[in-house]
């Protein structure tokens, strides 16, 4: 990771991956993949200064707020239907997701620690396995906050400039 860094150029701010990952909560993983895809997403030309690659600061924040846009039109759709307090189990929270079977959540819970929300009740089955409950508006505030696996429940840092 390197340091951010922001400089002007002919009037205009700059900034390197390390600064746009500040500004958007984006990993420089993630950004130098979709610069590679730039001729299918849009994501803007950088200039080299150096051995740096740096981006109009304002291009690409609008690219990214148009892509985080797209990306949160392609998830899974909500049902806002219920009680609020009803507690639901996998199956039933996977429904009201809408994913395709139960496996999402599981591996949510499995794979991807502190994704998925904590359950608001938990109950020891027989068999050593646990029975997690969420309530419907635990599942509804975390479908509000998510962008893609690894950060629901987390906003992503405000594109504003100082």
């Amino acid at each position: 990771m390197s340091a951010a860094r922001r400089e002007i150029i002919d009037g205009e701010p700059y900034v390197n991956r390390a600064e746009v990952r500040r500004l958007t909560g984006m990993s420089e993983q993630a950004q130098a993949n979709l610069y590679a895809q730039r001729a299918s997403n849009g994501h803007p030309e950088g200039t080299r200064v150096g051995r740096s690659l740096l981006f109009r600061e304002q291009d690409v924040i609008e690219w990214h707020e148009q892509w985080a846009a797209r990306k949160q039109l392609g998830l899974s759709t909500v049902d806002r239907s219920g009680d609020a307090e009803e507690l639901l189990d996998v199956p039933a929270a996977t429904k009201l997701l809408g994913y395709a079977n139960d496996s999402t959540i599981r591996g949510y819970l499995a794979r991807n620690d502190g994704y998925f929300p904590a359950a608001d009740d938990t109950e020891s089955l027989p068999s050593g396995r646990l029975r997690r409950r969420w309530r419907r508006s635990t599942l509804w505030e975390f479908a509000d906050l998510r962008t893609r696996p690894g950060r629901g429940g987390r906003r992503r840092p405000t594109t504003l400039t100082e």
